[in-house]
């Protein structure tokens, strides 16, 4: 069994790192086509879709509710599987300021703190199934 990750050490390391290039570093459309798969299934709170455009589009939502949102990442523990892909569950903390009316209602501008724990599926790279809690 054999996990590639590229440029990253470790799989805690490779799910911070796609993390910090999605949301920190801003990459939302080249960084969700490269860690996403095309076909990815997500299920989140916001709702479930069965494509990358749809997970550059909920993100984006995000973004246009909390412009400053940023992710803390608290923990990851994993597990691989014989075909080389992995699962993995990340603990996160979500600092951000509610100035962006949308699914979560009219702006308040008010300091929001948030707990996540995100499943991720992952194979070569890619994530292909996630769960968002």
């Amino acid at each position: 069994m054999s996990i590639t990750l590229g440029s990253y050490k470790n799989v805690p390391d490779f799910i911070y790192g796609i993390t910090r290039e999605i949301w920190e570093d801003r990459g939302i459309g080249a960084k969700l086509q490269k860690y996403y798969a095309a076909d990815i299934l997500l299920r989140a709170a916001t709702g479930f879709t069965g494509s990358n455009d749809g997970v550059t589009a909920q993100t984006l939502q995000t973004l246009h509710q909390f412009p400053d949102r940023q992710l803390v990442g608290e923990d990851v523990i994993w597990t691989p599987h014989d075909d080389g892909t992995f699962l993995s569950s990340h603990r996160l903390t979500s600092v951000m300021r509610h100035t962006g009316d949308g699914v979560l209602g009219k702006a308040q501008g008010r300091l929001v703190r948030s707990r996540i724990i995100a499943e991720c599926w992952v194979r070569d790279q890619v994530v292909i199934e996630e769960w968002l809690v």
